[in-house]
């Protein structure tokens, strides 16, 4: 209840306050105002029996790991791993309760998605939705029922304008694009075209190629580039 009126209370000023106002608080509150959302988000999360809990909305899951997390208590090693899968069984198990379809079209540890020496750092499993209707929420508190419908647009406090899926669309224009089909290519791959387009070096590290099949012949192609072990935006297609 707190939850609730602290965030329609803040919402309540920011719908009333003067542009120009939110103008000029925005750059100084930026950063408090995540970590407050983040707090009010969590508040009610008893994490000292938690073994697991989502990162953000989009799939990401956290084993509540000991030494990594503020209040752990699932054990590194062996015991991390068997939370992991049973998070990751449990979520590919999961069936929307009107249509019976399964709501994961998979559930990912996370190596198999990225590499590179922030790993650790990183979710430990991360669940994509077989359809763009879900999306993870927080604080419906234990005993809560696994699923509930979302606020319809034009409902009060509803700013969601959209989600995210895992197929993309790549449009490019300019002098030194040329009209091409793009084909395996993957999200990795733009950065090191923009940096193609550029003139700039491409770093030893970077992931992905350059989609030399959109540039024009006078564009110097700098090579393909090496990138980390298993890094190769595998899923995350354009089109």
């Amino acid at each position: 209840m707190a939850r609730c009126g602290a965030r329609a209370a803040v919402r309540a000023f920011v719908n009333a306050a003067p542009r120009t106002v939110k103008n000029g608080l925005r750059p100084r509150f930026r950063g408090l105002a995540r970590r407050a959302g983040g707090l009010l988000v969590l508040s009610g999360v008893d994490f000292g029996r938690t073994r697991a809990y989502p990162a953000g909305q989009m799939g990401g899951l956290f084993v509540n790991l000991r030494g990594r997390q503020p209040h752990g208590v699932v054990e590194p090693g062996a015991e991390h791993e068997a939370a992991r899968n049973e998070l990751i069984a449990c979520l590919s198990e999961l069936r929307d309760p009107e249509t019976q379809r399964p709501v994961a079209r998979a559930v990912h540890r996370r190596e198999g998605v990225w590499a590179g020496p922030l790993l650790e750092c990183l979710p430990d499993a991360i669940m994509e939705h077989e359809e763009e209707v879900y999306e993870i929420t927080f604080g419906a508190g234990a005993g809560a029922p696994v699923f509930h419908d979302l606020a319809p647009p034009g409902a009060i406090g509803w700013r969601r304008s959209g989600g995210h899926r895992r197929d993309g669309l790549l449009l490019a224009m300019g002098p030194h694009i040329r009209q091409a089909k793009v084909r395996d290519a993957a999200i990795a791959d733009v950065p090191p075209t923009v940096l193609a387009l550029l003139g700039c070096p491409i770093p030893e590290d970077f992931d992905g190629r350059v989609l030399a099949e959109i540039l024009t012949d006078g564009v110097p192609l700098p090579g393909r580039t090496a990138g980390a072990p298993g890094a190769k935006g595998e899923g995350q297609r354009l089109s």
